[in-house]
């Protein structure tokens, strides 16, 4: 049996690797469905298969900005479930000539469903110069939002931005309003004990949460995105144990 550590690893380099094929079904073999990637600029597409991502693909465009090839960075395991593996990377797209054309970090959601370990979400910050931004206002965003999620206080509704995005392996959840948000709060007792950011850009902030939740505990991945002037969660992936 493969540690989950292990397919999370070869997934995230398969990613690349088929990506670089130009082919879009041999990328789909890739991930997992449903699927998605969150950033700061615009919605977020929810894609619910293999034939609705062959659909969305547009190697054509990748392909004008003088794209020829792509290399992924040295990953980092950041939290580990037996389904869900929480990996930082993100990639540098090169021109025929080798020279470097695109960058952008990015944390993967990589999941085991039906036996195959493929990545379900990426939470990008987004390509651009690595501009520092405001992470720390992001992490109190994100450590406040989490306890009042805990006292069912429906203030936390206010620190998220909509529709907001919960990845479970095999499953995505668009949350559309505030008031959706607010009527699914756990209302038990949670004591966050570590927020720390691992990447950071001018409108996204990718953010890891160590919390307990009564008897058990919470590892959270968290997007944090600068909206009209006001940081907010825009998606999350939960560990739970």
């Amino acid at each position: 049996m493969v540690e989950p550590e292990d397919g999370a690893i070869e997934a995230y380099w398969k990613f690349f690797e088929t990506f670089n094929s130009r082919d879009s079904r041999v990328f789909g073999s890739a991930l997992n469905f449903p699927h998605v990637r969150v950033s700061a600029r615009g919605p977020a597409a929810i894609l619910p298969d293999a034939d609705a991502h062959a659909a969305s693909m547009n190697y054509g465009r990748i392909l004008a900005s003088g794209w020829h090839h792509s290399v992924g960075a040295e990953p980092e395991v950041e939290q580990v479930s037996p389904h869900k593996v929480h990996i930082s990377g993100g990639w540098t797209r090169f021109n025929e000539t080798g020279q470097a054309i695109l960058k952008n970090r990015v944390t993967y959601i990589i999941t085991l469903v039906d036996g195959h370990w493929g990545i379900q979400s990426r939470f990008g910050i987004d390509p651009g110069d690595d501009v520092a931004a405001d992470d720390t206002s992001a992490a109190h965003t994100v450590k406040t939002a989490f306890e009042l999620m805990g006292t069912d206080n429906p203030r936390a509704a206010h620190f998220f931005h909509y529709p907001h995005i919960v990845v479970n392996p095999g499953d995505i959840e668009s949350i559309d309003t505030p008031d959706d948000l607010a009527a699914g709060l756990p209302g038990s007792a949670m004591m966050v004990t570590n927020v720390e950011t691992i990447q950071a850009g001018p409108t996204g902030v990718n953010v890891l949460l160590d919390a307990t939740f009564g008897e058990r505990i919470v590892e959270a991945l968290v997007l944090v995105t600068l909206v009209d002037g006001r940081w907010g969660i825009k998606s999350r992936s939960l560990i739970m144990s």
